[in-house]
């Protein structure tokens, strides 16, 4: 099994992280064939699990930051609030997209995150739970972002009453026509 790491590592390009869970599925299957008596020896306790290099994450400064939701502010009241979202609460990708107006309260700045957006080929985007059980959150929003957000609902209120058609998925980030982004 340590071969089969090496390979899967140095041979095939896969990451560390990737071989490890390979590593864990085979013991989960491996220990439940001993556990039921298919196998007469447990095969995994003297397999080494590949090591997994520790990750250093760089923390982005304040003035990055600030650069960062400077350049967003001037694309438009859209882009800037959804980089907000995601560069001071983690918001992911799919997550910001799958935002609806009803998991924000514009009056107490409580928003919660729900749900996410996927692509799924053939089919386009579709709302679903978020990547994890722990994604399913609430935060208290700022002033500044919640300002953000009123001018961002104003904006999509007067293109919604100018399109042509409309369909109304109530998503914070849509397109100019309301459909998910």
């Amino acid at each position: 099994f340590e071969a089969l790491y090496g390979r899967l590592l140095h041979d095939n390009g896969l990451a560390a992280s990737t071989v490890k869970h390979v590593h864990a599925t085979l013991a989960s299957a491996l220990n439940q064939a001993f556990n039921h008596g298919i196998l007469p020896t447990p095969l995994m306790n003297k397999v080494k699990a590949p090591k997994v290099p520790e990750v250093r994450r760089e923390i982005i400064d304040a003035a990055t930051i600030k650069r960062l939701l400077g350049e967003a502010k001037d694309r438009g009241t859209r882009v800037y609030v959804r980089w907000r979202l995601a560069i001071l609460w983690a918001l992911r990708q799919g997550e910001a997209l799958g935002l609806r107006w009803g998991d924000i309260d514009l009056d107490t700045g409580v928003i919660h995150i729900r749900q996410q957006m996927q692509y799924f080929s053939g089919e386009g985007m579709k709302a679903g739970p978020p990547k994890a059980d722990s994604s399913v959150r609430r935060f208290n929003a700022d002033a500044q972002t919640l300002a953000a957000l009123r001018t961002l609902r104003r904006e999509q209120v007067e293109q919604k009453i100018a399109a042509s058609q409309w369909e109304d998925h109530d998503l914070v980030f849509c397109t100019d026509n309301g459909r998910p982004i």
